[in-house]
């Protein structure tokens, strides 16, 4: 027999690969064997069977970019490109006029987070900006259909990273099972809402190699921060209320994603 060791146990017993038979052969420390059939005519490795480990460590990466943004004009807005340095940390992004200003903006990953490069003639998602692509002259001339479109016009620059994050369901929820028609006016609480719907960013960089780089670091961390979302609230790490339980269900979600990818 044309065996193959594999390896032995403490009590002695040890495992062998019969290539030609196709077994793996248990050979006990007391006497006897035992095999299994129908194996592969080549061991497979222990770890070609196991989840690859999660990043332990989140990255930390900064680049000049061109930021997608939204002019607002008395009647209609128009988007517009602005030069932006963006800092990426452990569980979010800031962004600054330049290195020496403080951040104008953040941008908070989760569960649920996508990432990709995107180029000038792929179509960008109509959450890139407040008016996410319904205004009244667009559901005039658009057909009805186009309404119910997640995507529109092409972006129209070279080298993007696309970050979609999702919407804040449970922050929504809790805001308007909270808070007074008073407090929802003048406290703040309509801006919570505003602030917890979905929404793309876009980042264009100046060539192709340093956005997927971005992008890489970008899905580095967000897989870290599902690696790291607790399955049940502790301390209230979580988050409280319902978004508490929609985070829980968004890091359940994602990790099973995430076992399904790397298998």
């Amino acid at each position: 027999m044309a065996y193959i060791s594999t390896g032995a146990f403490a009590d002695g017993c040890m495992v062998s690969f019969d290539t030609a038979r196709r077994e793996l052969v248990f050979t006990m420390a007391t006497g006897g064997t035992m095999t299994m059939h129908d194996l592969p005519a080549r061991p497979i490795a222990a770890s070609a069977f196991a989840v690859p480990e999660v990043p332990r460590h989140p990255v930390t990466k900064q680049a000049t970019v061109q930021k997608l943004g939204y002019k607002k004009m008395p009647v209609i807005g128009s988007e517009i490109w602005n030069q932006r340095y963006i800092r990426l940390e452990a569980d979010h992004i800031t962004y600054h006029v330049d290195e020496s200003h403080a951040p104008k903006g953040n941008v908070h990953l989760v569960s649920g987070c996508k990432v990709r490069v995107v180029q000038a003639e792929e179509r960008s998602r109509k959450d890139k900006h407040e008016d996410q692509g319904n205004s009244m002259v667009g559901m005039m001339t658009n057909p009805m259909g186009s309404m119910f479109d997640e995507y529109c016009e092409p972006i129209g620059k070279p080298n993007c990273v696309e970050l979609y994050v999702p919407a804040k369901i449970g922050a929504m929820m809790d805001t308007m099972m909270t808070t007074s028609p008073m407090g929802m006016a003048f406290g703040g609480g309509a801006d919570t809402i505003k602030n917890s719907v979905a929404r793309t960013f876009y980042f264009s960089f100046s060539d192709l190699r340093a956005a997927n780089d971005f992008a890489a670091a970008l899905q580095n961390n967000i897989d870290v921060v599902v690696k790291n979302t607790p399955a049940t609230p502790v301390g209230g790490s979580a988050g409280a209320g319902m978004q508490g339980l929609v985070n829980m269900a968004q890091a359940m979600q994602a990790n099973q994603a995430l076992a399904q990818k790397v298998r």
